[in-house]
């Protein structure tokens, strides 16, 4: 950043503390998927690999590198990879506003439009909804950003850095066919691929050895059909600025620029059309789209109220959609705590610690904070329980947990058979975001059998 004069320097600084101070209303966010990945990084630490449980795979789409990093703040402090974990994620969220900055400067050019880039990235409101998570939306932009940088300064670097993207999302292995195809016309990408693949090739030997597949399990489940959460998510987080990012291909020079494009291309045709994972997985990808969408906007569009008018109409929705991420999942904090989180904190205190709890859902969650052991109909987390998919009468039955998580909306359809072996613990309302059903109430019992 040598080239940018003290004041720029200023903003963007400012706009990286800013990105923090915007996270602080949702400093207790949390969710399952982050104790999922917490106990991949526990069972790591103990030596028994990357699995949810001893003697159990956890390759779905758990995050790789940061269930690693899970694993070594594991074994300083137990008590304390939660914190970790929040701490990281909340570090690095900042940390990208600084970082599409400087991509931005060097895609479009112009320093007010990248200042508005960087500052339309520290106010998205799924980047700061999955901040303090521990999840890994933050680390996986930062490698992604950093990645697109190194391509224009020292391409080895960037392999190096495609590669352990790669080992953060799944999604990202959407580089390997688009470097593939750019090594037809220029030879030297070929050695470039062949580097970012190698970094990758470690972990697929292990996933070979260990789960018998270099695929994450939850692929298995992938078919093709049409996403309405992800084409909501679409038109809340892209469609605005889609125009320009489409009409940047025009203006493309670079055989990087291409890359990254056509990788976001890519990665919003999958979310749509093959329908998997949640706003955490696409939001990775825009930090790049707001870069193309304003380089293309700064080519094709010469009338300057026609751009500040689609800005301000950016602006509303992010701003909007921000109203949203904080008053509704300040419900949902609230109501983790006082459910799930409560559920498991009484399971810790209150049971031996040879238990087993059937889990419908939130096995994370109740696994690492009660210390004991759950089953589930998981396939990505325990292993043949697909095969009791819509009996999980059948399947209780056959493992006979000694107490019981599930929904009460769903349990007396699946399971209502087992009602006259129960014992009602306790039971909350827990309000999750969903097109079909927003209340759930969850209930803990006693099998009695």
């Amino acid at each position: 950043m040598s080239e940018i004069n003290i004041n720029t320097r200023r903003i963007v600084l400012f706009l990286f503390m800013f990105s923090f101070v915007l996270q602080l209303p949702l400093l207790n966010y949390i969710t399952d998927d982050t104790f999922n990945m917490l106990m991949v990084g526990k069972n790591i630490a103990n030596g028994n690999g990357f699995s949810f449980s001893p003697g159990t795979f956890a390759w779905a789409y758990t995050p790789v590198l940061p269930a690693f990093i899970s694993g070594f703040f594991h074994m300083l402090s137990f008590s304390h990879a939660i914190l970790a974990a929040k701490l990281i994620s909340s570090f690095l969220t900042s940390v990208s506003v600084l970082a599409i900055f400087i991509l931005a400067k060097k895609v479009i050019k112009n320093t007010k439009i990248s200042l508005l880039v960087c500052f339309l990235w520290a106010i998205n409101p799924w980047l700061i909804r999955y901040s303090f998570s521990g999840l890994e939306t933050s680390i996986f932009s930062v490698f992604l950003i950093a990645s697109a940088i190194a391509f224009k300064r020292n391409t080895f670097l960037g392999s190096i850095l495609v590669g352990l993207t790669c080992l953060i999302r799944p999604d990202a292995w959407l580089f390997f066919p688009l470097l593939l195809i750019f090594s037809i016309k220029k030879r030297k990408n070929l050695f470039f691929l062949v580097i970012s693949f190698l970094i990758l090739f470690t972990w697929l030997v292990y996933s070979f050895y260990n789960f018998g597949t270099i695929f994450p399990t939850g692929s298995k489940s992938l078919h093709f059909h049409i996403s309405t959460f992800n084409i909501l998510f679409f038109f809340t987080e892209f469609f605005v600025l889609f125009p320009p990012f489409i009409v940047s291909l025009k203006y493309l020079k670079n055989q990087e620029d291409w890359l990254y494009v056509l990788l976001v291309c890519g990665a919003v045709f999958f979310y749509i059309f093959i329908g998997t994972g949640s706003p955490r997985y696409m939001a990775g990808f825009t930090p790049i789209f707001l870069v193309y969408a304003f380089f293309g906007a700064k080519e094709a569009i010469k009338n300057s109220h026609m751009f500040n008018g689609i800005t301000m109409i950016f602006i509303a929705k992010t701003l909007l959609s921000l109203i949203f991420v904080y008053s509704f999942y300040s419900v949902y904090i609230n109501d983790f705590r006082m459910n799930h989180y409560a559920v498991a904190e009484w399971i810790k205190h209150n049971t031996p610690e040879n238990i087993t709890i059937y889990v419908a859902s939130f096995p994370g969650t109740i696994t690492y904070i009660s210390g004991r052991d759950t089953i589930g109909i998981h396939p990505d987390i325990f292993p043949n329980s697909h095969m009791f998919i819509g009996k999980e009468s059948e399947y209780i039955k056959l493992k006979k947990p000694d107490y019981m998580y599930v929904p009460e909306e769903t349990s007396k359809e699946t399971i209502g058979e087992l009602y006259p072996y129960l014992t009602k613990i306790m039971s909350g309302q827990y309000t999750t975001f969903s097109l079909v059903n927003i209340n759930i109430t969850f209930t803990l019992y006693r099998i009695n059998w």
